[in-house]
């Protein structure tokens, strides 16, 4: 046990017990939202622009919650203990790192890197969770409140507990890799995201990097100069990639539409995703499973049924249409690696529906016309629809090499839906705040959705 009483919850805070528990029982992690509140959980009441958690302690009682933490201590009466604190946030983050102080058995794994991050987690959970016990992050919650979340619900019991780790700015892959304390450390690759904020790939590298010194057993890293020259030289170390230097060399890839196969180091694989970019992730997934103690024959056993997150190289048909919905985030090189992945698979025409990569720094209109000359040189693409005032520039590229192109502003699912016709692959790709994934709705539904 963790937190035997709820004096010890408040201690771990840095909170004030103000108003004791009906009933206490084994803590169970902490929940920051009712509707995925499970029995034995600590509720968080956030405060945020939309909602007030603290109108919600009574639901959180009958969802099974003996205790919640506040920062109003004037809330309505209701059927639940309350610790009081200043900072929600700041204590939902120490009481991740009080209990992960007390995990002695878990192997914990933290995963970061430009691109890949979710679909790693996503694989390398999906293989752990056939062969033994343990925890794993749920959706992206890779930022400090997600990430604290997945800490405070792994058990005392786990044979492992996996962490994603992302980053929008210099200095948050140290702090939440200080709150993870991992034993094995990925980073699935280097690219150029949140420009912005890092300026150039060196400075990506840098924070990539950040995680090293929080990592006590093991590194896999892609295998990237710029990556592996940051890397501790008493750490050891696993190198993945597509170049001879790698230790575990990804070779004869072949993708299609159901899966990617590939072999390390001639030893052969299969993931149930289209693109290459997967068997870089899948090799990630390989070499954490090795270091855990479980065999190839295992691993590709459980790599092979598994299954990858939501808006990430989802595929789905309808009415004739193949649609490759990977709108939940976009930088340049998972850009490029999308239009070679529908560039590859067959189809009686492609359509590229994208949207603009946003946080690219001064540089960004022309990394979305760099965007729109791949599209032009693969030959691929029959129509280019793009959305938001960046990715015009994408557009203009592809209007010179005489390729329809059709700009929009914002989102027009029923526009797009009406372009589409049967035998048609489309490509859905964009950041995450252009929301595209309301016109993969619209191709999945029979009626256009507003």
């Amino acid at each position: 046990m963790t937190f035997a009483t709820p004096h010890d919850v408040a201690e771990a805070v840095g909170g004030r017990l103000v108003r004791e528990p009906p009933r206490w029982s084994a803590f169970r992690g902490a929940a920051i939202d009712t509707r995925e509140l499970e029995p034995g959980q600590v509720f968080f009441a956030f405060r945020g622009e939309h909602t007030d958690g603290h109108r919600y302690l009574a639901e959180a009682a009958r969802a099974g919650a003996h205790l919640a933490v506040v920062t109003d201590a004037d809330t309505p009466d209701s059927d639940i203990g309350l610790i009081h604190v200043d900072n929600a946030e700041r204590a939902l983050a120490a009481l991740a790192y009080a209990h992960r102080s007390a995990l002695l058995r878990p192997r914990v794994v933290a995963v970061t890197g430009s691109a890949g991050k979710t679909t790693t987690t996503r694989l390398l959970g999906q293989v752990l969770e056939r062969n033994c016990t343990g925890t794993c992050s749920r959706k992206s919650h890779n930022n400090r409140l997600g990430l604290s979340l997945t800490i405070c619900r792994a058990r005392p019991s786990d044979d492992y507990l996996i962490c994603e780790i992302g980053t929008n700015s210099p200095g948050e892959i140290d702090e939440y890799a200080a709150l993870a304390r991992p034993h094995v450390g990925v980073v699935t690759c280097l690219a150029r995201e949140h420009l912005e904020g890092f300026g150039d790939l060196n400075g990506v590298a840098h924070e990539a990097a950040a995680l090293f010194p929080h990592v006590s057993d093991h590194l896999v890293l892609h295998d990237d100069p710029r990556l592996t020259a940051l890397a501790p030289a008493q750490l050891d170390r696993t190198t993945l990639g597509e170049t001879r230097t790698a230790a575990l060399r990804v070779l004869g890839i072949e993708t299609d539409w159901d899966s990617t196969r590939f072999r390390l180091n001639n030893v052969p694989f299969e993931v149930p995703l289209p693109g290459a970019h997967n068997a870089l992730n899948a090799a990630a997934v390989v070499a954490v499973a090795r270091l855990l103690g479980l065999s190839d024959d295992t691993t590709a056993h459980a790599l092979a049924r598994a299954a990858g997150p939501e808006l990430r190289m989802e595929r789905f048909e309808s009415a004739g249409v193949r649609v490759l919905n990977d709108s939940y985030n976009a930088h340049p090189d998972s850009m490029l690696a999308a239009i070679r992945t529908a560039a590859a698979l067959p189809a009686e025409r492609r359509v590229a529906v994208l949207g603009e990569m946003l946080e690219l720094g001064p540089d960004a209109e022309q990394l979305h016309a760099e965007v729109g000359r791949a599209i032009a040189d693969s030959g691929a693409f029959a129509l280019v629809i793009t959305v938001g005032s960046l990715a015009r520039a994408i557009s203009r590229e592809t209007e010179r090499a005489d390729i329809e192109s059709i700009h929009h502003e914002t989102p027009d699912p029923a526009a797009v839906a009406s372009l589409v016709r049967p035998g048609d692959l489309v490509l859905i790709k964009a950041s995450r705040a252009v929301r595209l994934e309301r016109i993969a709705d619209a191709l999945r539904s029979p009626q256009p959705v507003p």
